[in-house]
This record gives C-alpha cells, sequence and structure tokens, in this order.
C-alpha cells in the first residue's frame, strides 16, 4: 500500500513579501485620503452645527417673542475662546440678557461635557475656529422677535439690521478650509467655501 502524500504547503517568503508590500502601498495611497476626508467632514460638521443654532436662535425669537443673541469672539488662530460661542435672550429689549440655555450646550450649572447638556454655551469642531466677522460690533449677533437679525451699534445705543459675515476656519490643508456665513437682515443664511 502507498503512503498518501500531503499535499498542502505553506506560504513562501516571497509570497508573503509581495502580500505585505501590496498591503504597504494601499495604506500609503488610502490613509491620507481618509485623514483629509475625515478633517472636511469635521469642517461641514462645525459649519452644519453653526448654522442649525442661528437658525433656532431666529425660531426661538420669533416663536417667545423674545430677543435673543449668539456672541462670538474671532481670532486669527485657534484657540478655545475663538472656537467658543454663548447664547442669552433678552425679554426687554435687549436691557438685560439672561443665558439662554441650548440642546448640546455647556457651562453654567450643566454637564461641561461638549456635546451633552444644555447650557448656553458651544464650541466648534476640534482645530475650527472663528476668524473674522464683519458687521456685527463686538461679535453680537441679535434676533428681533419679527425675525430681523442685526447687531448693537454702541454709538446710537440702538438695534440696527445688517448684512454680516461670519468667516469659520481650519489650519489643516484640505479643501475649503475656509467657510463664510453671510447673513442677510430677513435671517437668511448663505455659504461660500474656498481653500486659502
Amino acid at each position: 500500500m502507498r503512503a498518501q502524500r500531503n499535499s498542502s504547503r505553506g506560504y513562501s517568503l516571497i509570497e508573503l513579501l509581495t502580500v505585505m508590500a501590496i498591503i504597504g502601498v494601499l495604506s500609503l495611497i488610502t490613509v491620507p485620503q481618509f485623514i483629509s476626508f475625515q478633517r472636511a467632514g469635521k469642517m461641514k460638521t462645525a459649519l452644519r452645527n453653526l448654522t442649525m443654532d442661528l437658525r433656532t436662535l431666529r425660531q426661538k425669537a420669533i416663536t417667545q417673542n423674545v430677543w435673543t443673541r449668539v456672541v462670538i469672539a474671532p481670532a486669527a488662530t485657534e484657540s478655545t475662546s475663538s472656537r467658543t460661542y454663548t447664547f442669552t435672550q433678552s425679554a426687554d429689549r435687549g436691557t438685560t440678557w439672561t443665558a439662554l440655555p441650548m440642546r448640546g450646550g455647556f457651562g453654567g450649572s450643566t454637564t461641561n461635557v461638549v456635546g451633552q447638556g444644555s447650557g448656553n454655551v458651544k464650541e466648534l469642531e476640534r482645530a475650527v475656529f472663528f476668524q473674522t466677522m464683519t458687521g456685527y460690533q463686538n461679535g453680537v449677533i441679535i434676533f428681533q422677535p419679527n425675525g430681523t437679525v442685526g447687531t448693537w451699534d454702541t454709538g446710537t445705543s440702538a438695534f440696527v439690521t445688517v448684512t454680516g459675515t461670519v468667516v469659520l476656519r481650519t489650519q489643516w490643508n484640505v479643501a475649503n478650509n475656509q467657510i463664510t456665513l453671510t447673513i442677510a437682515p430677513s435671517g437668511q443664511i448663505h455659504t461660500a467655501a474656498i481653500h486659502v
């Protein structure tokens, strides 16, 4: 009787090295693209959250018959303060302002975990910050009960409607790393993205 030969054999060293080289080349191509995609996603998320918050503020002003405002502190570079924006409301036409809790906010006596709680402070995604603002004095955007948007003119001590802009920026080298939000006096928000 003949002994049966076992025909199974392992992979050779050359075959293993070839597969590892192919995986390495694919990693060099796909990992940077994935990182760029992830960073661009953070920029889009920051834009979506900010526009949603601005629309929510306008809606609260209309439905609750109060003035609402958001205060932003833009800066040339990213910092905690240049990522943060704060919400307040006034029932006496801007004489006194009180904290306006927003879903997902933090601060006050609520949790300090970003994305949880209902405080009156929010932060943009990490590495995304407010770079500049035009039209709004002292970084203040005010929404009136009739739906109009403007700012507080410190010279005349009165509310004025303006078309203003808010620029979001990231230092990452991704497509559309700067987004400009233009807010019309009627409350419409338009966006334009560029790479700088």
